[in-house]
């Protein structure tokens, strides 16, 4: 197994999911079984910490005080503006977007009515059929209305963002929100990101975000993110969930990384962040991102699939 460290590269106060690290650094290697639940005793304590401070950051946020413990980033001048003009000119281009994803939905509503009034020309008066006609286009156009409103918030992609956008997305009108804490030296953060840009698209009732651990040292250190990559799940702005490198996505072969996306979809639906049922047809499209993504990862040829952000 190669080591997450760049040749080169600075060392870095993180540490990589790799099973040769040192065992200082991974405190629960090699630990026995009836160690478990002391584990799961700390786990809860550590999201117990990790919520009590998303509540203080609210609090700060909504009060101007974000970052009052660093005086060199407090709400002031220029390097509070810009992030906040850059949010603005985001927010307009949502609504801009979302307003197109409404005309487009109408446009579609028209085309089904016109093909439901084709279909049923030859069903008369009938009321029954006239029943389902009416439930189906209701369903369908509460369906286009939930899409288009998804879309509008951002999701449906993985985006990344600064740190001064973290709040006000984890905390805003998206329910459940994913974030992705990773750094573009680790190879296994690229192979997180391939599999959650296969997911975003999928499930739009889920916000996917990733934010750079070296940019925001702000919420590494509130939330105590100390290995790569790591994925929180948010509930209305509530820590529920904390995936650790590639822990219960792996399966027993002698690659670590080598795991398919619906193993992640089965994590993030376990935690309720979506809603996922695999079919066989997925099983074998994943099977294929897979095989594709870890011979890209392993030549350390980095497709675009991989690093579009």
């Amino acid at each position: 197994m190669t080591s997450l460290q760049q040749p080169g590269a600075k060392p870095s106060k993180f540490v990589g999911t790799n099973d040769l690290l040192d065992p200082m650094m991974r405190p629960f290697q090699g630990l026995k079984e009836e160690t478990k639940q002391a584990r799961e005793e700390l786990n809860e304590n550590v999201d117990t910490r990790v919520n009590k401070a998303m509540r203080e950051l609210q609090i700060r946020h909504a009060q101007g005080r974000q970052f009052i413990d660093d005086p060199d980033r407090a709400p002031t001048g220029y390097a509070y503006q810009q992030p906040m003009n850059q949010q603005q000119q985001q927010q307009q281009q949502q609504q801009q977007q979302f307003t197109s994803n409404i005309a487009v939905k109408n446009a579609m509503d028209q085309s089904d009515v016109d093909d439901d009034d084709d279909w049923d020309s030859d069903q008369g008066d009938d009321p029954v059929w006239e029943a389902m006609r009416q439930k189906r286009l209701q369903e369908m156009k509460q369906a286009h209305q939930q899409k288009a409103q998804e879309l509008a918030l951002g999701h449906g992609q993985v985006r990344t963002i600064v740190e001064q956008e973290f709040l006000t997305e984890c905390t805003g009108q998206s329910e459940w929100v994913v974030v992705h804490f990773y750094h573009n030296d680790y190879e296994r953060c690229k192979v997180m990101d391939h599999h959650l840009n296969i997911i975003a698209p999928l499930h739009t009732s889920c916000k996917i975000l990733r934010l750079d651990t070296a940019k925001a040292p702000f919420f590494v250190t509130k939330l105590q993110v100390r290995t790569l990559p790591t994925v929180m799940v948010f509930r209305e702005g509530k820590s529920v969930a904390r995936l650790i490198g590639f822990e219960g996505l792996t399966s027993p072969t002698n690659d670590p990384d080598a795991w398919k996306t619906s193993a992640l979809q089965r994590w993030l639906a376990s935690v309720g962040a979506i809603q996922y049922k695999p079919s066989k047809d997925e099983e074998e499209v994943e099977e294929s991102n897979t095989r594709r993504s870890n011979r890209v990862v392993h030549r350390g040829l980095v497709s675009t699939e991989l690093d579009d952000f």
